[in-house]
């Protein structure tokens, strides 16, 4: 039954994680070198079949995309090679992070030692950590863990943490020179963090039993004392351990050292744990969704605005009235399969890409393409920047600064002073708007360049900018 289990929520668990198969791939290697599959094939038919069970859960993509098709969903699953290249993350590179320019990404030896890095002087508050989690790798390596009578699974265990390291390591190409990109990065280190505080405490179990050994109320026989055999040896050589008052010295000193991390970690931590007040994406988006006129028609390419605003749209019902696009969806091949989810937009092709290359000639279309499409028809906005440089568009338009976003709009040859007054009394409304969700900006401290929260207050001063200087733009008339 274990391993029926175990076989399901292996294939369960890769429907919520894919790095999940960095662990999984020792563990189904161990399993198979250790159970005699060759003389037991109906097991292993049955463990096959219940992984794939679990993994099955991937098939509700194309149910639902037949049944209940919704715009702003990634990927064409419709189909089976579709939901295979779903599967496989093919848009960005199976088992990659980021799909941009990798010349200054680092090695798989730097982000080793930066996780080591990382590890020692941030997840464990006290230096007396990084102790504990070297002795209890050396407890892994040199015996069975107690109480399990399989081989090797000590051994298994520190493979894992190893395999977990090189594999992703070698595979992920964010660069961590970018404090916000190696916040993400950050988070991947969370499973091989499972398996060093396990080490961690099996340190701990091991100093303890050393102190304690011959201090023990009750008797250790059988499997206790086989497994507790090396702490007596150890214990011999330290004479003075044998005193009780010694005993009882150290191990007030080892609990001291575990009081003193816990409480190091509550107070050092709680300010960047304590989450309870945290809403500045749900301020964010209505910031940007409220001034908009109605039935506008909103591109974004950043995340953390096509997040929480699809949030807002989706799951409050917040301004649904505003079509909001990806521009990074709108250029993979597979949005032609989702135009017809925005009967109201004209899309001039199958999908956006760059001006004058070979997809563009064949079935593609550019930015400037799309918005002279529908200019006429809804009030459009942009938030972030184009994927493609697009020198039609350029000289055809330009961006207006409207709050935390910019309405596009076509450029007049000539300026005229109402032009000034209109876009200063019509800004300053919008930015009253974003007074009234933004009464205060993510502190520095809880919020630092690691997280999503800072690109907020980095935004909110860009464009608090870009206000004044389209002010300014409007005022001194361009000279030849």
């Amino acid at each position: 039954r274990t391993i029926f289990l175990g076989g399901f929520l292996c294939g369960l668990a890769l429907t919520n994680q894919h790095t999940s198969l960095l662990f999984e791939v020792p563990i189904i290697l161990w399993v198979l070198m250790t159970c005699g599959w060759r003389k037991n094939c109906v097991t292993l038919a049955y463990t096959s079949f219940l992984f794939l069970s679990g993994l099955s859960l991937y098939l509700v993509l194309p149910y639902f995309a037949a049944t209940r098709p919704h715009a702003g969903s990634w990927g064409d699953v419709s189909t089976i090679s579709g939901l295979v290249h779903h599967f496989l993350r093919r848009d960005y590179g199976t088992m990659r992070l980021y799909s941009g320019r990798l010349e200054a990404a680092e090695g798989p030896l730097e982000r080793t030692v930066r996780y080591f890095t990382d590890l020692f002087q941030h997840q464990f508050a006290d230096p007396a950590w990084v102790v504990f989690f070297v002795l209890g790798i050396f407890q892994l390596l040199r015996r069975r863990a107690r109480g399990v009578t399989a081989p090797f699974v000590g051994p298994l265990l520190v493979f894992c943490l190893l395999f977990y390291l090189i594999v992703f390591h070698s595979l992920s190409n964010l660069p961590l020179s970018n404090p916000l990109f190696f916040g993400v990065h950050q988070r991947f280190w969370m499973q091989p963090n499972l398996l060093s505080y396990l080490f961690a405490g099996m340190g701990v179990w091991k100093v303890t039993t050393i102190i304690s050994f011959n201090l023990g109320h009750q008797q250790v026989k059988d499997r206790e004392e086989r497994d507790l055999e090396t702490c007596s040896r150890i214990s011999k050589n330290f004479k003075s351990l044998h005193c009780p008052k010694v005993k009882c010295l150290c191990l007030s000193i080892l609990f001291g050292v575990l009081i003193h991390n816990g409480v190091a970690l509550y107070y050092t931590r709680l300010p960047t744990l304590d989450q309870s007040e945290n809403n500045f994406f749900d301020a964010y988006a209505r910031g940007i969704l409220e001034p908009l006129p109605e039935e506008s028609l909103l591109f974004i390419n950043f995340d953390q605005q096509w997040t929480s605003i699809r949030y807002l749209q989706e799951c409050e019902g917040f301004r649904k009235d505003v079509t909001s696009i990806n521009l990074s969806m709108m250029s993979f091949t597979w949005w032609g399969s989702k135009r017809e989810m925005y009967p109201d937009i004209d899309f001039p092709g199958t999908h956006y890409t760059q001006t004058d290359s070979a997809q563009w000639k064949s079935e593609g279309f550019s930015f400037h393409e799309i918005i002279q499409r529908n200019y006429d028809n809804f009030d459009i906005f942009i938030g972030g920047h184009l994927s493609f440089q697009d020198k039609n568009y350029e000289q055809e338009f330009e961006e207006i600064p409207y709050g935390m976003v910019r309405k596009i709009s076509r450029i007049k040859s000539n300026r005229l002073e109402t032009d000034i007054i209109k876009f200063h009394k019509t800004s300053l409304k919008y930015w009253k708007t974003l007074a009234k969700y933004h009464k205060k900006l993510p502190d520095y401290i809880p919020y630092s360049e690691e997280t999503w929260e800072w690109t907020i207050q980095r935004e909110f001063y860009h464009h608090f900018v870009a206000r004044a200087n389209h002010l300014l733009h409007l005022a001194v008339p361009p000279t030849n």
